[in-house]
C-alpha cells in the first residue's frame, strides 16, 4: 500500500508535534544527569590513565632491566642502573665503562611511580649493578608503589631470572 501526500504529512505533522513538546524541567533534568555521567566518567578516567602510566613505566623499567642482562652476558661488561628521586620524580640511567652505542644517555622518568622501597624501607636512591655473568646485584627485592596499596615487586635472585610479583590490596 502507498501513502498519498497528504498521508505523510500529517504523520510528519505529528511526529513533530511529539517531539517539540518537551518542558524546560525535562531538558535541565537531562542536562544534570548527563552532567553527573560526565563528572563521574571523568574521575573514572583520571584513575584508569593514571594506572596505565604506571604500569607502562614499570614494563619499561623492566624490559630494560632485562635487556641490560643481555648486553651484559653478549659484550661481557658489567652495568650500572642508577635509580635517583629528584624533584619528587624517580628518574633511572644507565651507565657503562664500555662504550655500547645502544644505550639511551638521558635518565628515563618513572612517571606515577609515589615510591620505591627496598626490602619493604622507602628509599631515594639506589645502585643496581648487571653483572657480565647476567646476575644482577644487590640481591634485593625492589617495589615501585603507585599508591600505598597498589604497586610492583621485582625479586632479584642469585640467578639471571627477574621474578615480578604486582601488589594490589
Amino acid at each position: 500500500m502507498i501513502l498519498g501526500p497528504e498521508v505523510k504529512r500529517k504523520f510528519v505533522e505529528k511526529i513533530w508535534k511529539i517531539k517539540n513538546n518537551f518542558t524546560l524541567l525535562e531538558i535541565v533534568l537531562c542536562v544534570a544527569i548527563l552532567s553527573v555521567a560526565a563528572v563521574t566518567l571523568s574521575w573514572q578516567m583520571k584513575g584508569m590513565l593514571m594506572a596505565h602510566h604506571f604500569n607502562q613505566n614499570v614494563d619499561n623499567f623492566l624490559t630494560d632491566l632485562r635487556k641490560c642482562q643481555l648486553i651484559a652476558l653478549s659484550d661481557r661488561v658489567d652495568i650500572e642502573m642508577r635509580i635517583e628521586k629528584k624533584d619528587d620524580t624517580y628518574l633511572y640511567s644507565l651507565h657503562c665503562d664500555d662504550p655500547i652505542p645502544c644505550f639511551i644517555k638521558k635518565p628515563m622518568k618513572l612517571s606515577g611511580v609515589e615510591q620505591i622501597k627496598r626490602n619493604k624501607k622507602p628509599i631515594d636512591q639506589h645502585i643496581l649493578i648487571i653483572h657480565s655473568s647476567g646476575r644482577i646485584s644487590p640481591v634485593d627485592d625492589i617495589s615501585l608503589f603507585q599508591n600505598e596499596d597498589r604497586g610492583v615487586t621485582f625479586k632479584l635472585k642469585k640467578s639471571p631470572l627477574i621474578e615480578l610479583k604486582r601488589i594490589n590490596s
